[in-house]
């Protein structure tokens, strides 16, 4: 195995790879931006404008402890503090298995009632998982995310099986409950290729099929029930400025504690929400 921290695209990353695979990990954010197994080409979409302090868009957002907008506080950042905070690399090893095993947490404390850490184990499959820790003395709320963005060929010839028969909050109809007949594909005749929707009490695995490259991912979640699905489209898309015509070539598929799935911890309890990433082609 080898590791070391370095520059990419501008940014310090620590930079890690091992006979199964290379990956990145931003030490703003503690964000996983680049995943490639042995043999295949790079599961995640970044942008080619990473500007901290801003968010970075791309590979793994932590979206922690509130996904989307704070639910009390207009001024609080949207999706939490965790993306926008320094961390630290607690520990790495390689496994007996060959996967490379991580530990992170931040620099400082983001939240004066929970605490967070990240774990990555990365191989041929990736499995990544968040856990929070309730410090403190009362119940605190929390909702968060692992933000993936998945690189695809072309969003327009893509197919999310799994979500067949699942209820989904529209965000874009004023969160309208709706049903998902079939899988998902993009549809341009609907909110001009947009979509921003959390499927409700996924309990399965999803697969991202690729028609274009050919390849088969898929997604499987733990501690989380709620699935969002997030693109921009082309119109809004093109006035990301970190995005432009990238909205074509990226899906975000999200695991989450959100919508019905937010979570209450007692005093000393944790939770942690994680998903496991497979390549089936």
């Amino acid at each position: 195995m080898r590791m070391e921290q370095t520059q990419w695209r501008g940014i310090a990353v620590w930079e890690l790879q091992s006979a199964d695979a290379l990956a990145r990990i931003s030490c703003f954010g503690g964000q996983l931006l680049s995943w490639q197994p042995a043999g295949a080409s790079e599961v995640f979409w970044c942008s080619p404008q990473l500007q901290p302090p801003r968010p970075l868009r791309g590979g793994v957002p932590l979206c922690w402890p509130w996904f989307g907008k704070h639910p009390h506080d207009p001024q609080a950042p949207a999706h939490g503090l965790a993306r926008t905070a320094a961390w630290q690399l607690d520990r790495v090893q390689l496994l007996e298995d060959g996967r490379m095993h991580l530990r992170l947490s931040p620099l400082a404390s983001l939240h004066p009632g929970l605490a967070v850490e990240q774990q990555l184990w990365i191989g041929r499959h990736l499995e990544q998982a968040i856990t929070s820790h309730n410090v403190g003395s009362q119940v605190e709320p929390l909702s968060q995310a692992l933000h993936s963005y998945f690189q695809v060929a072309d969003i327009t010839a893509v197919r999310l099986l799994g979500v067949d028969g699942h209820r989904y909050s529209d965000a874009l109809a004023d969160g309208r409950l709706e049903l998902q007949q079939g899988d998902w594909q993009f549809d341009h005749q609907q909110h001009g290729g947009r979509c921003d929707r959390i499927y409700l009490d996924v309990a399965g695995p999803v697969i991202l099929a690729d028609c274009v490259q050919g390849r088969r991912l898929q997604l499987q979640a733990q501690g989380g029930r709620a699935l969002v699905l997030w693109t921009p489209g082309p119109e809004l898309g093109q006035q990301i400025s970190d995005v432009g015509s990238g909205w074509q070539h990226y899906v975000c598929i999200e695991v989450a504690n959100a919508g019905t799935d937010t979570r209450q911890l007692l005093p000393g309890q944790s939770h942690t929400l994680q998903q496991s990433i497979h390549l089936l082609d």
